[in-house]
């Protein structure tokens, strides 16, 4: 009922327009094309209508040449690469999921439920400059470790910040002395584009790190939940425990 009444609507503009720009008053023939374009196949539409409005003036088809309004390039690519970025499943930023596990001692709490924000570089790779000749060149240095920032609320009861601290405690122990690697490690895996963990397709990064760091700020002026700073730095490059 719609397509009809917009087909008599269609018809009656261009007999009243069509003539003034010197197109045929006859317009049933361009029916199918704005059918078409209502039914998503604007290709068609524009191998149609395009060329026999647009194609006696150019010279050529319009499906298939360039147009400067459009880049440069043809109606066609211009539907592809439109096609190719609509079917595309972009990863959001506000989805990821982070677990955080101890090695061995003690429970971790739900980092995931607490955790705001989490930025972290997988990748550094670092060189030395080189001059060979009149030219410098990059030699390859190594690869740095990972440190993670993570940013997280935390419960009345601290619950965060007393497993910090007892991590911290099994690290470097009150007396001076330092603690075994499995007493204070802690295993994370981040999850990108999903907020749920043990996604198949989804992007993880998995680290064996230690503590660094923990920053907080209290603040009378301010009616908002606490957030906390935390650093972690991974323990060893080659391996997860």
């Amino acid at each position: 009922m719609a397509t009809s009444l917009f087909e008599r609507l269609a018809y009656q503009v261009a007999q009243k327009h069509l003539p003034k720009l010197g197109v045929p008053a006859k317009v049933s023939k361009y029916v199918p094309a704005i059918r078409s374009v209502l039914q998503g196949d604007f290709a068609g539409a524009a191998g149609s209508v395009l060329d026999q409005l647009l194609g006696p003036m150019l010279g050529s088809s319009i499906e298939g040449s360039p147009l400067a309004l459009a880049g440069g390039i043809t109606l066609a690519e211009a539907r592809r690469m439109f096609e190719e970025s609509a079917n595309t499943v972009y990863a959001k930023k506000n989805l990821w999921h982070i677990n955080a596990t101890n090695v061995s001692a003690g429970m971790a709490p739900n980092i995931n439920l607490f955790a705001t924000e989490v930025g972290y570089s997988p990748h550094t790779m670092t060189g030395e400059a080189v001059k060979i000749g009149s030219v410098w060149i990059n030699k390859a240095d190594g690869a740095e470790r990972v440190e993670m920032r993570i940013t997280t609320y935390d419960d009345a009861q601290g619950s965060v910040k007393q497993w910090f601290e007892d991590l911290r405690l099994r690290k470097c122990h009150l007396d001076g002395t330092f603690g075994l690697p499995s007493e204070y490690l802690v295993n994370f895996t981040i999850t990108h584009a999903s907020i749920l963990e043990g996604v198949a397709s989804a992007y993880t990064n998995t680290y064996t790190m230690e503590p660094g760091s923990i920053d907080f700020d209290l603040s009378r002026r301010e009616d908002n939940l606490q957030e906390l700073q935390m650093t972690f730095v991974q323990f060893d490059p080659f391996m997860n425990v």
